[in-house]
């Protein structure tokens, strides 16, 4: 019942939905299931609510009150999850705050920021196997996958593993769900050459020059 597109053109403008586990300049990402998970369709949701065992208890959703779109954010997810028939206790607090919640489990639904990395298997480690955010998720049978991918060598073949620890993850929908990618921009002087800018943030300075 959340329109990625929506909030990722409108809200913040420069990013990409995510409709897959992991952006695509990850390793794990898979061009074949894009667009086969977290599709917008909101009378689907509706349906889907209307014939659960949903018994209008609210939900609490959890986000940092120190960012402008971050508040945008959540305001258009507390829209669209009442849109669906969810009830929607929506609470902004600070930081310090989200994180005490957090590692109690205190909550329903929280958002919050993550940097992908190139290889999936650092971030699904630290996310699922870690519980960084105390999702509690019970799948070992995922965790051990992780964990294995992460002792193989061959970077083909721990792609494959992370990609197949993706789908199952989708499937599941759970225990996060990806919203969206900031896009990558930088600026630098016409005289600035060498520098390689990944997607994810990271620069690669050994090679820069000036002039």
């Amino acid at each position: 019942c959340l329109d990625r597109a929506t909030i990722a053109t409108s809200i913040y403008g420069l990013a990409d939905p995510l409709y897959w586990y992991v952006p695509s300049y990850c390793n794990a990402y898979d061009p074949d299931c894009e667009g086969n998970y977290y599709q917008y369709d909101p009378e689907h949701a509706k349906e889907l609510v209307a014939n659960s065992n949903y018994d209008g208890t609210p939900i609490r959703l959890v986000a940092v009150n120190s960012f402008a779109k971050m508040t945008e954010l959540s305001q258009a997810m507390v829209s669209m999850l009442q849109d669906a028939g969810f009830v929607v206790d929506l609470q902004m607090i600070e930081h310090s705050a989200l994180n005490e919640m957090r590692g109690g489990g205190q909550y329903d639904i929280f958002i919050s920021n993550y940097a992908f990395t190139t290889d999936a298997s650092w971030f699904l480690e630290i996310q699922i196997v870690a519980d960084r955010g105390h999702f509690e998720f019970d799948n070992q049978e995922i965790k051990d996958m992780i964990t294995e991918a992460n002792q193989i060598l061959d970077e083909t073949e721990r792609a494959d593993v992370m990609r197949e620890v993706c789908r199952m993850c989708a499937e599941l929908y759970g225990p996060q769900m990806p919203m969206f990618t900031m896009q990558t921009t930088m600026a630098t002087r016409d005289d600035v050459s060498g520098y390689i800018m990944f997607p994810n943030y990271g620069m690669y300075l050994f090679d820069m020059g000036v002039g």
